[in-house]
C-alpha cells in the first residue's frame, strides 16, 4: 500500500534547531516548544486512528511547557538499497513568501512548522504514522548566537575568539 500524506502546522518556541547543517544523526532536528492548540494536535497525532498507530515522537514537559523533537532525513534508502538525498526544510520569514537563506535560527525563535504526516504500512505488515519537518515560517527570528551552540560545538570554537586578528 502506497504512502499516504498529509499536512499538520504546529507553532511555538523553537530550540536547537539545525536546518542548514545536519545533526550529529545525519538529520535535520528541532524541539519546538508549543502553544496549546499546538499540543491538542501533536496529541491527536500520538493518539493514531483506527486504521494506523500514533507517532512515536515523545511529548515531553518541563517549566516551558511541552515540546516535541522534530526530524527530517538527509535521505531515504529505497527498497533497492539505493539512497536518495532529500533536501532540507525549506525556512521562510514571517510573511511567509520570503526564503530565508543560510539563515542560523536561534534559540526561542517563535516558529510556525509544517510537518509532513505519514501514514504508511511496514515490511511486516503494521499501518503506522510518522511525521517529519516540510518547512518552518520563522515568526520572530532570536539571532543565533554562542548561547545557542550545542556542547560539541562550544568546544570547537573555544578560545577562538580570544586571538589576535
Amino acid at each position: 500500500m502506497a504512502t499516504k500524506f498529509s499536512y499538520e502546522f504546529v507553532t511555538g518556541k523553537g530550540k536547537f534547531v539545525r536546518v542548514i547543517v545536519p545533526d550529529k544523526f545525519n538529520r535535520f532536528s528541532m524541539k519546538l516548544w508549543m502553544n496549546t492548540e499546538s499540543v491538542e494536535k501533536i496529541k491527536k497525532l500520538i493518539e493514531g486512528d483506527e486504521t494506523y498507530a500514533g507517532i512515536q515522537n515523545i511529548l515531553g514537559k518541563d517549566d516551558d511547557g511541552y515540546f516535541m523533537s522534530f526530524g527530517r532525513p538527509t535521505f531515504v534508502q529505497k527498497r533497492d538499497g539505493s539512497r536518495v538525498p532529500i533536501s532540507p526544510p525549506i525556512v521562510l520569514d514571517k510573511d511567509g513568501k520570503t526564503p530565508l537563506l543560510n539563515t542560523q535560527i536561534g534559540d526561542g525563535s517563535d516558529l510556525t512548522v509544517k510537518l509532513e504526516v505519514r501514514r504508511y504500512t511496514d515490511p511486516l505488515r503494521n499501518k503506522k504514522t510518522s511525521v517529519r519537518i516540510e518547512s518552518i515560517r520563522v515568526n520572530e527570528l532570536v539571532p543565533y548566537t554562542s548561547a545557542s551552540f550545542k556542547k560539541e560545538e562550544l568546544k570547537s570554537v573555544e578560545g577562538l575568539a580570544e586571538q589576535p586578528f
